[in-house]
């Protein structure tokens, strides 16, 4: 007897027949009020008429990007709430170019990314807010966390597949004991499993978005959790051994082993400081012997997997 072929399955929706609503009095759906008819919310101000055929998911989406309606091609959390743009004008070039090319999210980052307000050094206070330079940034928790993978040499290209969970048939997950494995995974963050009722640690404390909502704008925090995560965590210290094997040389030139790290590491060559770096050798004075040990220089990439050039975006 051939086995059954497992298929993949996922949560999906359907057009049914479409039925206007009544207003449900207090609250309650036993105590029906007055009909109300399929159309847009007159408080949105934007352009179309009532629903005759279907749910109106589809005149809904036409009306949401409309060209007479601006503000989904922008940011939100406008109104009260929002700040005024810095660069209104920008922002509106921006936002209509996004529209006339098809909402086309990938030609947008091309775009920003290739511009000489991007492209330019980094800086601070008005001079970034005018665009006269870059703002500097923390790398965020999906960057991070790959730029960790990706000097080790650990990082898998290769898409994500499909999650191990357990068979559909040994579920027995409930408001209490809901589902909350971790995967462990070494393809990109946009691969990892996420969670709606519980974040997954890192992704918390390095500020990931929350899968509940819609995050627009990532709250940027400094805490001292992040430095005990960073010194102590077994994906850290994992990938800063991987690095260290991987930046050193059967000659023991320590020089050689410098230029590798810093170029693997950093994109850049060290400096003359840099190469004559006190922590080696005092390094080595600890450990009681003569030249570079491996404990030492494993202690020494991963003193620099920590620092603000590779946590930081310039």
């Amino acid at each position: 007897m051939r086995a059954q072929r497992s298929l993949d399955v996922a949560f999906a929706c359907a057009e049914g027949t479409g039925a206007d609503a009544r207003v449900q009095l207090k609250g309650d759906p036993a105590v029906p009020g007055a009909v109300v008819e399929r159309g847009v919310p007159s408080f949105l101000g934007l352009p179309g008429g009532k629903v005759t055929t279907g749910s109106g998911r589809l005149e809904l989406a036409k009306w949401i990007t409309s060209r007479q309606n601006p503000l989904t091609a922008t940011p939100n959390d406008f109104g009260l709430r929002g700040a005024p743009p810095i660069n209104q004008p920008l922002l509106d070039w921006l936002a209509t170019t996004f529209m006339d090319n098809g909402w086309d999210t990938k030609r947008l980052h091309k775009l920003l990314m290739s511009s000489d307000a991007y492209q330019r050094k980094s800086g601070s206070g008005e001079r970034a807010a005018a665009l006269a330079a870059f703002p500097r940034r923390r790398l965020t928790a999906e960057e991070l966390r790959d730029t960790y993978l990706k000097v080790s040499g650990v990082l898998d290209p290769e898409p994500g597949a499909a999650h191990p969970f357990p068979p559909e048939n040994t579920w027995a997950f409930t408001q209490h004991t809901p589902f909350a494995d971790e995967y462990d995974s070494s393809k990109r963050s946009v691969y990892v499993m996420q969670k709606r009722n519980r974040r997954t640690p890192f992704f918390a404390l390095f500020d990931g978005p929350d899968p509940n909502t819609s995050t627009a704008i990532r709250d940027n925090t400094t805490v001292p959790t992040q430095a005990l995560w960073l010194m102590n965590s077994a994906f850290v210290q994992s990938t800063g051994d991987v690095l260290a094997k991987r930046t050193t040389s059967g000659t023991g030139d320590v020089d050689k082993w410098m230029t590798s790290l810093y170029r693997t590491l950093l994109g850049r060559h060290p400096s003359a400081a840099e190469r004559a770096d006190y922590y080696l050798l005092e390094y080595q004075l600890y450990d009681g012997k003569s030249g570079t040990t491996p404990r030492a220089w494993n202690a020494y990439v991963k003193a620099l997997l920590v620092s603000n050039e590779v946590l930081y975006v310039d």
